[in-house]
C-alpha cells in the first residue's frame, strides 16, 4: 500500500514534478498557487470520477480555499468527502500570522466525521474545528522573499497529507540551480535540483528519493527501493514550452507536448506513455481568465474523464 502511495506522490500521472522552492511549467508550487494579479481569495473544487478515487487519497470530491493578505498566504482549508458504502469527511485548516520580516508562524488543525447512513450525513463546518488541538507551522524566507525553510505538514492535499514535513531551499545564481530538500516522517528523503538556462527558463528537474540516513532498513521495509527521476523541458525559439520528457532510473516513461496560446499560457498538455506498463494517453485542458490564471482543468485518460477542477478567483 505505501509503495503505491509513494508512486502516486512522486511519480504523478504525467511525471510532472511540482516543487516548493521553484516554479515548474507543468506543476504549481506546492506551498500555495502563485497566480497573476495578486488574488485575495481562491476557491478550488475537484470532482473525481468513479473508479479514480485513489488519485485523491480515496476522496470523491474536495474543496480547497486559499486566502491571501497583501500577497502573502494567510489561510488554507481543505474539505474532502469520500462516498462509498459509508460517507467520510475531513476538514483541515492552516492559518498564518506575520512574524519577523523573514519568518511567519502558523498552526493547523483538523476534524473528521463518518456516517454509516449516507442519508444522515452532515457536512463538516468550521464550528467542528473548535476545541481541536493545533500543531505548529513555521515558514522562513530569504532576503529576496524566496522560501528558505518550511516545517509542519504538507499544505497541498495528497497521499502524504498530514505527515510531518521539513523543507529547505538553497539557491545558486552562479550555477543557475535551486536545490530543494524534503524529509517526510523522519524517514523519506526527497532531493530535487532544478536547473535553469541562461534565459531563466527551467530546463531540468532531477529528483532523488531515498531514506533519511540511518533509517534505510525501515524505509526498505515500508516503502521499498528509492529511485532517481529526471524531467527535461524544451522550448521554441520564441521561448514557448513545447515538450517535456520524464525518465525514472534512466528509463523513459512519459513524453508531453504542450499547446500554448498567444500570451504564452499553456492551454493543453498531452502526455504519451513511453513504457510498456502504461497504455493510455493523458490529456489536460485548461480554461483561463483574463489575467491568464487557469479557472478550469480537466483530465482525461484515453477518452475517459478522470477529474474536473474549477477555480473561483477573487482579486
Amino acid at each position: 500500500m505505501m509503495k503505491t502511495v509513494y508512486a502516486v506522490l512522486f511519480g504523478l500521472l504525467s511525471g510532472a514534478q511540482a516543487g516548493y522552492c521553484f516554479e515548474s511549467p507543468n506543476g504549481e508550487n506546492e506551498l500555495a498557487p502563485r497566480l497573476l494579479g495578486q488574488p485575495r481569495h481562491i476557491q478550488e473544487q475537484v470532482r473525481i470520477e468513479p473508479g479514480f478515487e485513489e488519485l485523491m487519497s480515496g476522496a470523491n470530491e474536495r474543496t480547497t480555499v486559499y486566502e491571501f493578505q497583501q500577497g502573502k498566504l494567510k489561510r488554507v482549508a481543505h474539505t474532502s468527502i469520500t462516498r462509498d458504502v459509508n460517507v467520510m469527511s475531513m476538514l483541515f485548516e492552516a492559518t498564518f500570522k506575520v512574524g519577523p520580516s523573514n519568518q511567519r508562524y502558523g498552526e493547523w488543525r483538523m476534524a473528521g466525521r463518518a456516517s454509516l447512513d449516507p442519508t444522515q450525513f452532515v457536512p463538516l463546518s468550521l464550528n467542528d474545528l473548535k476545541n481541536k488541538p493545533t500543531e505548529p507551522l513555521t515558514v522562513t524566507f530569504d532576503a529576496q522573499g524566496r522560501l528558505s525553510t518550511f516545517k509542519g505538514v504538507p499544505l497541498s492535499f495528497g497521499p502524504l497529507f498530514l505527515n510531518p514535513l521539513q523543507i529547505s531551499c538553497t539557491y545558486s545564481k552562479a550555477q543557475g540551480t535551486v536545490r530543494e530538500l524534503r524529509t517526510f516522517n523522519n524517514l523519506t528523503r526527497v532531493e530535487k535540483v532544478a536547473q535553469f538556462g541562461p534565459a531563466g527558463r527551467l530546463t531540468q528537474i532531477s529528483t532523488q528519493v531515498g531514506s533519511v540516513p540511518g533509517r534505510e532498513k525501515v524505509f526498505q521495509d515500508q516503502i521499498g527501493e528509492g529511485y532517481r527521476a529526471v524531467e527535461t523541458f524544451q522550448y521554441s525559439p520564441q521561448g514557448k514550452l513545447t515538450t517535456s520528457s520524464y525518465a525514472v532510473n534512466g528509463v523513459p516513461t512519459t513524453r508531453a507536448t504542450y499547446a500554448v496560446d498567444a500570451r504564452g499560457f499553456v492551454t493543453s498538455v498531452i502526455v504519451i506513455p513511453q513504457d510498456a506498463g502504461k497504455d493510455s494517453t493523458e490529456t489536460y485542458r485548461y480554461g483561463r481568465d483574463a489575467k491568464g490564471n487557469w479557472t478550469r482543468l480537466t483530465l482525461h485518460v484515453g477518452t475517459q474523464l478522470v477529474s474536473t477542477t474549477t477555480r473561483t478567483i477573487t482579486y
